[in-house]
């Protein structure tokens, strides 16, 4: 099973292009209208890619954006989640890495 589940069928194009990109390729816009309930794209990424956050950041619109990785680092997914909690699939790729944040960053 893939992403697709989580999408719209409209956009199934889109949806094989989430699954097969080696690289971050963002989603068209009109392919962002694709949204479930958070609970819902959380539970999926963690049951079918072993996916959980491991970034967040506000979003000036009042949207958070979320980054899902799998422990062993073979999947990522960016999501956004909106105030009215939908979760859209902006982009996906292969091979995540953390980077170490520099020692004179005040916030390390």
């Amino acid at each position: 099973m893939s992403r697709t589940a989580l999408l719209a069928p409209g956009v199934a194009l889109v949806a094989a292009l989430l699954t097969t990109a080696v690289a971050a390729e963002p989603v068209p816009q009109a392919a962002q209208t694709s949204c479930k309930p958070w609970k819902e794209v959380a539970h999926y990424l963690g049951e079918h890619y072993s996916e959980h956050p491991v970034a967040v950041g506000l979003q000036s619109d009042g949207s958070l954006l979320q980054v899902y990785a799998a422990q062993n680092a073979s999947t990522w997914t960016l999501v956004n989640m909106r105030p009215d909690g939908m979760a859209c699939l902006i982009s996906a790729g292969k091979a995540w890495e953390e980077l170490a944040r520099p020692q004179n960053d005040p916030a390390a």
